[in-house]
């Protein structure tokens, strides 16, 4: 180490000096070389020192600023916590496969780990707002708590990631992997999710007017998550459990939830135009107000809904159980609602007047 920081010394101070350089020089070329062999031989603490040293001499600042490029750097083993802000890491390997590697609290802002192999990393209560995680590898990893306002994790791997409580508050997790992932109780409003989200788990994650339109999150879990305001146009919430969950607003346009449980679900105002909730539990769910408009709701169980002033217009209710349903002042206009169950469900002559179909039909299971 001692023999590192001498030749380092002596880069920065004597001849070509090393903070004078630029990008192609050859100077700059002996100092990453010697660096990135000089970090394979040490351990994690004096990893970290050499790290330490990289930083305080200004020799790893991310963007132009950049003297040392660290990509392919052999970071495994660092000790925690790291606190290297505003820092290129961009390409760096820190994961270990012998074991779990703790970073926790660790303070990286707008620190660049673009490309970073960050698997099976604890990053726990981590500073990490206005960082950047471009095609970074965070798979298995544990952010729990993290501060990640503002992040840029578009294109990262997060298979099984977990996010509980992280602040994701108006990151970009555009065309991410978070399969699986836990962001149980996370805070991403204003985000961009238009991402991989099957089998995810968002119960009571904070997601008023977060982005997601086209995401996959089938199977996912949103109960009693706040989707406010969300864009979910076009996304796949097949068997997606939505139950309790804040859709106030939400736009749901051409969305597909098939077998979807929407179940006290408050979704007043929303936009379902054109969406497919076919199978569907609404049971108890308050659609107020909701645009419905050419959506399909076939065999959907909306037993005590709340239908009032929504618009049905052109909708196909077929099979649908509207039993104990409201939908006073509702839009019925071109509306099919054959076979559909209607046991004390308060809707007047006058509406079923304008439906397009209302036949008693029978289609087996």
């Amino acid at each position: 180490m001692q023999s590192y920081l001498d030749r380092m010394s002596k880069l920065l101070l004597e001849g070509n000096k090393l903070r004078e350089s630029k990008p192609r020089d050859e100077v700059r070329t002996i100092a990453r070389a010697l660096t990135l062999t000089t970090l394979k031989k040490l351990d994690g603490t004096r990893k970290a020192s050499l790290l330490l040293f990289l930083h305080e001499s200004f020799l790893i600042k991310k963007g132009t600023g950049n003297i040392i490029d660290l990509l392919g750097a052999d970071l495994r083993g660092v000790e925690k916590p790291i606190n290297f802000p505003e820092s290129s890491l961009r390409g760096t390997n820190i994961s270990t496969d012998e074991s779990l590697t703790d970073l926790a609290g660790s303070n990286l802002m707008g620190a660049d780990l673009s490309e970073a192999m960050l698997h099976s990393v604890i990053l726990n209560n981590a500073k990490l707002s206005n960082a950047i995680f471009k095609k970074a590898v965070l798979s298995h990893s544990s952010l729990r708590g993290a501060n990640l306002r503002e992040a840029d994790l578009e294109g990262a791997y997060l298979l099984s990631a977990k996010f509980n409580r992280a602040d994701l508050s108006e990151a970009n997790l555009n065309n991410t992997q978070l399969d699986k992932a836990d962001l149980s109780g996370a805070k991403l409003a204003n985000a961009k999710l238009s991402a991989s989200l099957s089998e995810a788990i968002l119960i009571g994650a904070e997601l008023v007017n977060t982005d997601l339109s086209r995401a996959s999150l089938i199977k996912s879990d949103l109960s009693r998550a706040y989707l406010f305001q969300a864009k979910l146009c076009k996304a796949h919430l097949d068997d997606a459990n939505l139950s309790n969950t804040d859709l106030r607003w939400a736009d749901l346009s051409e969305a597909y939830l098939w077998g979807a449980n929407l179940n006290n679900a408050e979704i007043n105002n929303a936009n379902l135009q054109s969406a497919n909730l076919s199978e569907v539990q609404l049971i108890e769910a308050n659609l107020r107000a909701a645009n419905l408009s050419n959506s399909r709701l076939f065999r959907a169980k909306l037993n005590g809904a709340k239908l009032n002033n929504a618009d049905l217009t052109n909708a196909d209710l077929t099979l649908a159980d509207l039993s104990n349903a409201d939908l006073s002042n509702a839009k019925l206009d071109g509306a099919i609602l054959d076979g559909a169950i209607r046991d004390g469900t308060i809707i007047t002559e006058e509406q079923l007047k304008t439906v397009a179909s209302l036949n008693d039909v029978f289609i087996p299971n």
